[in-house]
């Protein structure tokens, strides 16, 4: 064995020993869930399993935008990260990502900021390892505010440890792709890969970038993310034009915005917002979308399915945006759940529903 294989063999035996790991959401079995259950879960969070409505953490913070992931190993099963919206002088918002912590999906403990001037955060680990990787946006504009420019960092944590201690092991921002506003991260595929005597993440990205009119989604493929030499790059990034075109087609006239991707046993699915109003506006018009892969890539070019959601809440809220899905043990230790959450816009809400809902049904 090499010098380097040698050192590549006890760096990993030392990630293993140490913290406690979480589990890999791109690393384990994908569940068994067809596709008439999945839009069954989408579309009925009234009658789910359990459900927090207006979701805050413990000492009052908005959870928006929210992404979990699961954790073993340490005092809390899951954690999360969101944004929250800060007033600063002259009436402008300042957003932060936060994190928190639960053990029952309901109930969660603000950790500390992860991100100043940053919003709409995702999490994930990466297959092969007890990396963790958050991504976000990061805004860079003059004023207190949160303003543009905007690009896409990526922060990794080597374990659940490390994420829950807030320890940073590197920090990698994407190059700006076709103008200065990008943003709404989503992951389609992490993996550990080699950079020289180095372990670095690659993977197949989602985002959005306005078009000057509107927000539409785009995507890339990542290499050599952390590479402590800087040699990290963005490589085929692409407008995904078929896949914005599909759903302009069926009425989303505004933002192709944020989505998830979720992998079962009866194939891959992305959970997708639109608006079918004015691009940024119409904030009573935000509609979700269960899109169903025909290809055979982690990354959908559009040739897929697309089938319109209409979550239905106890009080009948009708605007839903910032999908985010994950299966997860249930904190009963009775089997798995699948967790969902939506960003319920005040214009369309109903009965104290505004703000995020995070609900899950046991499978």
């Amino acid at each position: 064995m090499t010098c380097a294989r040698l050192f590549e063999a006890l760096f990993a035996l030392l990630l293993l020993t140490i913290g406690g790991v979480a589990h890999a959401d791109f690393g384990m079995p994908p569940p068994d869930i067809s596709q008439s259950q999945l839009q069954y879960y989408l579309q009925y969070p009234r009658l789910a399993t359990a459900a927090r409505y207006g979701l805050r953490d413990d000492i009052g913070n908005t959870m928006d935008g929210l992404s979990l992931v699961q954790l073993s190993g340490q005092p809390y099963k899951y954690a999360a990260v969101y944004h929250t919206a800060y007033a600063v002088s002259g009436g402008a918002l300042r957003f932060k990502v936060n994190l928190a912590a639960s053990n029952d999906l309901l109930r969660w403990r603000y950790l500390g900021m992860l991100a100043d001037n940053a919003s709409m955060p995702r999490v994930a680990t990466v297959r092969g390892s007890t990396w963790i990787v958050v991504a976000h946006e990061q805004w860079s504009g003059r004023g207190p505010g949160s303003t543009g420019p905007s690009r896409i960092a990526y922060r990794l944590f080597y374990t659940g440890a490390d994420l829950i201690n807030r320890v940073e092991r590197g920090l990698w921002i994407q190059p700006s792709f076709l103008t200065s506003l990008n943003g709404t991260p989503s992951f389609f595929d992490l993996r550990q890969s080699y950079c020289g005597v180095y372990r670095c993440v690659s993977g197949e990205i989602g985002f959005h970038y306005w078009s000057g009119r509107k927000d539409l989604n785009a995507t890339t493929t990542n290499q050599m993310m952390f590479d402590p030499r800087g040699l990290a790059t963005s490589v085929e990034a692409a407008a995904s034009y078929r896949y914005n075109l599909r759903f302009s087609l069926l009425g989303v006239t505004g933002n192709v915005g944020q989505r998830d991707m979720l992998r079962t046993r009866t194939g891959r699915y992305v959970i997708q917002e639109g608006n079918i109003g004015t691009p940024a506006a119409s904030w009573d018009k935000w509609r979700i979308y269960l899109y169903r892969y025909a290809e055979s890539g982690v990354v959908p070019d559009g040739s897929g399915t697309i089938i319109p959601i209409a979550p239905q809440t106890p009080g009948g809220s009708s605007s839903f945006g910032n999908p985010s899905i994950n299966v997860v043990d249930d904190p009963t230790g009775r089997g798995k759940v699948v967790v969902i959450s939506y960003f319920l816009f005040s214009e369309g809400a109903k009965n104290g529903e505004a703000g995020s809902l995070l609900y899950y049904f046991r499978l």
